[in-house]
């Protein structure tokens, strides 16, 4: 494998600042793949074999993320169907005859994008009126907009 990175500092905010993950997601899957090549095992099935069933949620990770639900298994399944994964050889074989290259790729992958515990968020009804919403959130280069509204019907952006 060979990864290019590159740096900038003209762009103040990115679709994805991931640190690493997709990187490392990429190896991991190449792995999954490789591994079901050798023990003769279709892909999406040894992914399938690896996911979390519902009736074991919630599911408490070693490193101490919980997962509280999830139908990782109907996900999967519903996305192989709708891009008919199953038919990709036939459309492969089409594009060879037109002189055209196709591939495909699959990645089953569950990120938490925030550090566990550490955000919050809340609603305060104040002795005036006033409904206070607060986010702990932090933006990760996107933006967010912290609003309080209050029950006359004015909005503050602060």
């Amino acid at each position: 494998m060979s990864t290019k990175c590159a740096f900038t500092n003209t762009t103040p905010l990115g679709a994805y600042r991931g640190a690493g993950r997709p990187e490392a997601n990429y190896y991991m899957e190449r792995l999954v793949d490789t591994a079901a090549r050798e023990m003769g095992i279709d892909q999406v099935e040894l992914r399938r074999r690896n996911h979390i069933p519902p009736e074991a949620m919630p599911y408490k990770e070693p490193n101490g993320t919980t997962y509280d639900s999830g139908k990782f298994t109907n996900l999967l399944d519903k996305a192989v169907k709708l891009a008919d994964w199953y038919g990709f050889p036939a459309r492969k074989r089409q594009s060879q005859a037109r002189g055209k290259l196709r591939g495909r790729g699959i990645s089953d992958y569950l990120e938490l994008t925030g550090p566990p515990g550490r955000e919050m968020g809340g609603i305060r009804f104040e002795p005036n009126g006033d409904v206070t919403i607060i986010t702990g959130t932090r933006p990760t280069s996107m933006y967010h907009a912290i609003v309080a509204i209050r029950r006359r019907g004015t909005v503050t952006k602060i």
